[in-house]
């Protein structure tokens, strides 16, 4: 087994998380291979409990839970396709490098016309992790401008003190000049939220590239990817406040299921008797 595989996996999940954590499996090939799936024996909806405890089986082959190793690559994205794995109009997208991470997606978006760094990963809790914003995530992009900025234009301040989107307000949390424009950080991912915040500022945007996730620089050539490594992946996890913060949040989520089942008339007795035998006796 992986020494470094996220902990997190030990918790009770839902069958069609479970499967996809632990084989890779999208929820089209669960809808199709779910037939082959035995817990204890039974047949079970996808969005039954699956226990650490459980024994499964996939084809009558039995399955040992959390030996899988998670992949997590980064990548250049250029300008010209959209963040996505594939396009039912036709447009240029992600399926085009996507045998050399297989069933990995990416985390959060790019638009098309924005280049620079994308994080692709099979590692569920850490795509989620990065993206909620919870987890406040520091994304460090890169505004070209037609010409450079005086360190005293007002534009900037107003990305500094804030805006009022149509979905609410946003802010710079730092600002840079360079000689190609501005460099800012924020700690959100709205949809196209760097160019909504610069056409309020009042700022021409030519163009935008995303350079840093969290304390990850960008640091290869446009259209290639690399592998992380171990560390790498732990730097990741140390920016969302590491992967007991996921555990924590998840533990929290399962406590309030079963609580709100009970209440509901239809509790899950052998989820409650996992969460006493394993978990803090105050959660009851």
């Amino acid at each position: 087994m992986h020494p470094r595989n996220p902990r997190s996996n030990t918790l009770p999940r839902r069958l069609d998380k479970f499967l996809k954590d632990e084989l890779g499996w999208t929820r089209p090939v669960t809808h199709e291979r779910l037939h082959e799936v035995r817990v204890n024996g039974q047949s079970l909806k996808p969005c039954d409990i699956v226990l650490p405890t459980d024994e499964v089986e996939i084809a009558g082959e039995s399955l040992e839970i959390g030996s899988r190793d998670f992949k997590t690559y980064v990548f250049h994205k250029p300008t010209g396709i959209i963040t996505a794995h594939s396009d039912p109009h036709g447009r240029a997208c992600l399926d085009q490098y996507s045998q050399t991470w297989g069933h990995a997606c990416a985390v959060g978006r790019l638009d098309k016309d924005t280049s620079g760094l994308l994080i692709i990963t099979d590692d569920g809790d850490l795509t989620f992790a990065l993206m909620y914003p919870e987890f406040e995530v520091r994304k460090r992009y890169v505004i070209g401008l037609p010409e450079p900025l005086e360190r005293d234009d007002s534009r900037v301040r107003k990305l500094l003190d804030g805006l009022d989107l149509q979905d609410g307000p946003a802010r710079a949390l730092r600002a840079e000049l360079r000689p190609e424009g501005l460099a800012i950080e924020i700690d959100e991912g709205r949809n196209r939220q760097v160019r909504r915040m610069c056409k309020v500022a009042g700022l021409p945007l030519q163009t935008l590239h995303r350079e840093a996730i969290g304390s990850f620089e960008l640091d290869v050539e446009v259209e290639q990817f690399r592998e992380l490594s171990e560390d790498e992946t732990d730097e990741l996890w140390a920016d969302v406040g590491g992967r007991a913060a996921i555990r924590k949040r998840q533990w929290g989520a399962l406590t309030e299921r079963v609580k709100k089942w009970r209440e509901q008339g239809r509790p899950d007795t052998r989820l409650e008797d996992w969460l006493e035998e394993f978990g803090d006796d105050r959660v009851f």
